[in-house]
């Protein structure tokens, strides 16, 4: 089935207290408590601050339909938890535990947050779980998310303490002093 990208106002999407960061929790306010205390929350709410949400991802929304009411009412996140923390409590610094209020007040100061998000809805867990590990599973044998190597890395920043040594790879294999067989796994070697 394919999904279409949808925006949703923030005021109906929820932290999915099933979340498999951590054992399911009962309130908001623990599940924003326990992310802040374990998932660097105010780390990635300072990155929001200073550039906004990364736009090459997408919430994974599932319906959620409050007690006493018919049809979906809200959404709890499948994916993106610890962004959706990060941005309620930027427009609310009230929302983080008392410790860190200070903090997300500065951070919020001035700051224009806007009240939706984009996702895809899913109609179960079930239905989303494919997706999720592809992102949360490793390489999967080429399925999953794969991260990049020191080689993959310094090609892409340019500067580093790899950059030197990417250099004189590429000159080495460049002048055929060496084979790509050869290079594999050596930069930091090198």
């Amino acid at each position: 089935m394919q999904h279409e990208p949808q925006r949703f106002p923030l005021q109906r999407i929820f932290l999915d207290l099933q979340n498999p960061r951590h054992e399911p929790l009962h309130t908001q306010a623990e599940a924003i408590e326990w992310l802040c205390a374990n998932e660097s929350v105010l780390a990635l709410s300072t990155d929001i601050a200073d550039r906004g949400l990364n736009a090459l991802e997408l919430f994974a929304l599932i319906p959620y339909t409050a007690s006493g009411t018919t049809g979906v009412s809200a959404y709890l996140s499948a994916e993106g938890n610890r962004r959706l923390c990060a941005i309620k409590i930027l427009m609310d610094p009230e929302l983080a535990p008392q410790a860190l209020r200070k903090e997300f007040r500065r951070l919020s100061k001035g700051l224009t947050i806007p009240g939706y998000v984009f996702g895809i809805v899913y109609s179960s867990r079930r239905e989303a779980a494919p997706w999720l590990e592809r992102l949360h599973n490793g390489t999967q044998n080429g399925v999953g998310r794969s991260q990049w190597d020191a080689q993959q890395k310094a090609r892409h920043f340019g500067k580093g303490r790899n950059s030197l040594a990417l250099a004189v790879l590429d000159l080495a294999e460049k002048r055929r002093l060496i084979t790509k067989e050869q290079r594999k796994g050596k930069i930091t070697t090198a």
